[in-house]
């Protein structure tokens, strides 16, 4: 395995490009100070373990009391090309988007060509088939307004774009009943951040991806951030485009040519909840902005990150666009996941403590939530366990080797401790080998299933 060490902390130094190709495997930035040493060489160690184990494919950075102790890209970023995946590397971040979507509205608020106690329908002509919800609502999920990705799954072309004003004209025409009344409980809602993309461009007069390049990407230097289309992007030059492991072709391929991530394709015109385009760099550069004034007034952000809704079977609440978790050793936190096929990011902010957590994934990760965990527990200085793996998918790639021993793999893992084992998974697994599989695939399953029964 290549590594890459740069020890700076300068944002703006470039790498050489040349010898970053040449290192495919692994391309490793390290920035810091020797009183941060011990937190850095943690964070090394456990993401050259992931990114050995096939558990990370990405890039990520750390922030400790406002120091980037922590800069770095592992592995492939686009996986046509096999270019690596770089701190500088473009990838979608899925529902990270959100923030940005309620920044434009607060930024709007905060010019007064809207409050966010408004009726949602001062802005649509003609109006959403819908009372009583208002801005405010959408911003915190709790507008109770319908999903639409199921009826377009079901009826849409899917050699057609999806694109706001055809999700709008469904609600018009279906006009499918609100889920609860407005302001009554919380469930998350990609439909209420396709409306508040609406709202801006009703009192902007331009749609949301040019409302945020001229209003926040543009001024900031952030100039690898954007919205991209989707057919584009594969051939993009410094682009990390997500993907998903085919068990069939023993390769990762397009979400969009798997059945069931079908959606990945044309659902890919919408503004609002998700799609926008971003590198750990320029997150790095958003994040250090949210302290200062240069968006939005410290009143306005502080808002932002209150508390506003509590969300169930979790202790933290939803506030406009990032979720709120109480204080634990680090002071307030704030932060949003995203999720769409291929991708899983995280941006984490403790914001009375200027720490933070960036995470940037093209492989579908299922080890996401663990992998944040442990970071957390390193920024805040406690006991931690390495993750462990999880038994199918090291199966599903075992599996698609040519010449695998079955007898001598099974010796190999013992007793089987370090894994997790989900046993609905492996019998899902074992049901596509034995329908699919050859002889020596079905008798690995077979032997594995007779020693988990022991």
């Amino acid at each position: 395995m290549y590594v890459y060490i740069e020890k700076s902390i300068q944002m703006n130094i470039k790498p050489n490009v040349s010898l970053l190709l040449l290192m495919m495997a692994v391309s490793l930035g390290v920035y810091g100070q020797q009183q941060t040493g011990g937190k850095r060489q943690q964070l090394e160690a456990l993401f050259t373990y992931l990114h050995e184990h096939d558990m990370f494919n990405g890039a990520v950075a750390v922030k400790d009391q406002g120091k980037l102790i922590f800069r770095a890209g592992f592995g492939v970023g686009n996986f046509e090309t096999g270019t690596p995946f770089l701190p500088q590397s473009q990838t979608e971040i899925a529902s990270v988007s959100k923030q940005f979507t309620a920044t434009a509205i607060m930024l709007l608020r905060d010019e007064g060509k809207l409050r966010l106690d408004d009726d949602i329908n001062r802005y649509f002509t003609p109006a959403l088939p819908y009372e009583g919800i208002t801005i405010r609502q959408l911003l915190t999920h709790t507008s109770g307004v319908p999903d639409y990705e199921k009826y377009f799954r079901e009826n849409w072309h899917t050699s057609d774009l999806v694109y706001n004003k055809d999700i709008i004209h469904f609600l018009h025409v279906e006009k499918p009943p609100l889920q609860f009344p407005p302001g009554s409980t919380y469930q998350y809602s990609n439909l209420g951040y396709v409306l508040l993309a609406e709202i801006v461009e009703a009192c902007s007069g331009i749609p949301l991806d040019v409302f945020l390049h001229q209003r926040i990407f543009a001024p900031h230097a952030m100039s690898s951030t954007g919205f991209f289309v989707r057919n584009t992007i594969f051939r993009t030059p410094g682009y990390a485009p997500g993907v998903v492991w085919d068990s069939e072709a023993c390769q990762y391929v397009r979400p969009e040519t798997q059945q069931r991530y079908a959606y990945v394709g044309y659902l890919s015109g919408r503004l609002g909840p998700g799609r926008l385009t971003s590198t750990v760099d320029d997150l790095l550069k958003w994040d250090s902005l949210l302290y200062t004034d240069g968006i939005l007034p410290d009143s306005s952000l502080q808002e932002m990150f209150s508390p506003m809704v509590s969300v169930p079977n979790t202790p933290g609440h939803y506030g406009y666009g990032w979720r709120v978790l109480p204080p634990d050793g680090k002071g307030r936190e704030v932060f949003h996941t995203g999720a769409w096929p291929g991708n899983y990011t995280l941006m984490k902010r403790y914001i009375d403590d200027k720490s933070t957590i960036i995470l940037l994934n093209n492989t579908y990760s299922p080890y996401m939530v663990v992998i944040r965990n442990t970071v957390d527990a390193i920024l805040k200085g406690r006991a931690y366990e390495w993750p462990k793996k999880h038994l199918h998918e090291v199966l599903k790639k075992t599996l698609c080797r040519t010449n695998v021993d079955a007898d001598q793999w099974l010796h190999e893992q013992g007793d089987f401790t370090s894994y997790i084992i989900d046993y609905k998974a492996i019998d899902a697994l074992n049901t596509e080998i034995q329908k699919h599989g050859d002889e020596a695939k079905k008798r690995l399953m077979d032997n594995l299933l007779k020693k988990l029964k022991k």
